[in-house]
């Protein structure tokens, strides 16, 4: 066996160490070796000790014995100097042999975990799903495996960084897999587009429930989903930059979800960004101007706006009185702020309504209103 020093360390590697530790018969003497080796490498080693221990390590990557190639696998995954033949050696051995190396491996680059990908089973996929850090570009090769599983592990791998163009797209093709899904809801930081479109699948599923399992006529329950995906909408776009609620605004526009009442919605709430873009983009006018007509929500200025995005004149009044509301009222910076705010635009817009028989608003919409209130007033009191 190899000589060891007092740091567990190889003590002066040479040529002949070399010579009698690969001739050695004994497969449990060479996964002992392997074990050595490794650990020597990763401590403090000449150069030509170095030399001599990748040396090894390089012919024992190749050892007829699996147990002998198993162990070298864990013992070298984390050596960050790990020469790259060797690591891609490993790497396209059997599954057992490979996995250690696909998950952790940092001599692997993007290529190579490509080129693994393209040539390698579900197992090895899978493992490279699990590395703590994936590149887009890898990701995208995963993606395009069309695996379940793997698209899952990768999903649920929060190191893992995806494009928001490939979440959609794995949202379109995996639309039935709850576990995709719900691994996507549960990542630390989605796009608010691809958040939106998870809403709708949900809101879909739900859809279904409600009217094969509760016997609920199809518009009550498409009712409900509306209502419940516009509160959700209008809760993603609160706080969002504006180049994310743009986006957000455009993807319900392209698939007929900008509706009056989610604006209407949204000004309740006080999102006037959320409002802003949506006038902007119903009405084709520049987003400054929007913004200057919005800040003087009394103005004729606004009314033709309002008028021009095409949006119903019985609902204006309600409009008018939200978007003056959230220009004109602060937050008070105490506990529950944020609440007592959308309680005071939400009860001064129902009465609005209660005072202007010309007012039109859906049952559902004033029901939906008025529950938000006594939620509202709920979470004040808690």
């Amino acid at each position: 066996m190899v000589g060891q020093n007092k740091n567990g360390g190889p003590a002066g590697l040479s040529a002949e160490d070399v010579k009698r530790l690969l001739s050695d018969p004994s497969p449990t003497a060479r996964v002992d070796t392997a074990e050595k080796v490794a650990t020597a490498a990763a401590g403090s080693l000449s150069a030509t000790e170095k030399t001599i221990a990748f040396e090894i390590i390089r012919a024992l990557s190749r050892d007829a014995e699996q147990r002998v190639r198993v162990s070298l696998s864990k013992n070298v995954k984390a050596l960050p100097d790990l020469p790259r033949d060797v690591a891609i050696s490993l790497a396209e051995d059997v599954a057992d042999i490979a996995t250690p190396i696909l998950e952790e491996s940092v001599v692997l680059t993007d290529a190579d975990l490509i080129n693994l990908i393209a040539g390698s089973d579900e197992e090895k996929q899978t493992a490279i799903a699990r590395r703590a850090s994936v590149s887009e570009d890898v990701s995208d090769a995963l993606v395009a495996t069309g695996s379940e599983n793997v698209v899952g592990t990768l999903v649920e791998n929060d190191g893992a960084r995806i494009s928001e163009q490939t979440m959609i797209g794995v949202l379109e093709t995996f639309s039935g897999s709850e576990r995709i899904k719900t691994g996507m809801v549960q990542r630390k930081a989605i796009p608010l587009t691809v958040a939106e479109r998870l809403v709708t699948m949900v809101s879909e599923k739900l859809q279904a429930e409600l009217t094969e399992r509760h016997g609920l006529d199809k518009e009550t329950a498409q009712n409900l989903i509306k209502q419940s995906r516009e509160k959700t909408t209008v809760g993603l776009a609160q706080g969002a930059d504006m180049d994310a609620v743009w986006q957000l605004v455009q993807q319900l526009k392209a698939g007929g979800r900008l509706t009056d009442t989610v604006i209407l919605r949204a000004a309740c709430f006080g999102n006037l960004a959320f409002v802003e873009v949506a006038l902007a983009t119903l009405a084709d006018v520049p987003l400054e101007n929007v913004q200057a007509l919005v800040a003087d929500p009394g103005g004729k200025g606004f009314q033709a706006l309002y008028k021009k995005a095409g949006l119903p004149n019985g609902l204006f009044p309600a409009f008018e009185v939200a978007v003056r509301m959230s220009e004109t009222t602060d937050y008070d910076g105490l506990e529950h702020d944020v609440e007592r705010f959308q309680l005071r635009v939400v009860e001064r817009v129902l009465t609005r309504v209660d005072n202007d028989k010309d007012l039109k608003l859906k049952p559902e919409d004033l029901d939906y209103l008025v529950k938000q209130i006594d939620q509202l007033q709920a979470e004040v009191a808690a």
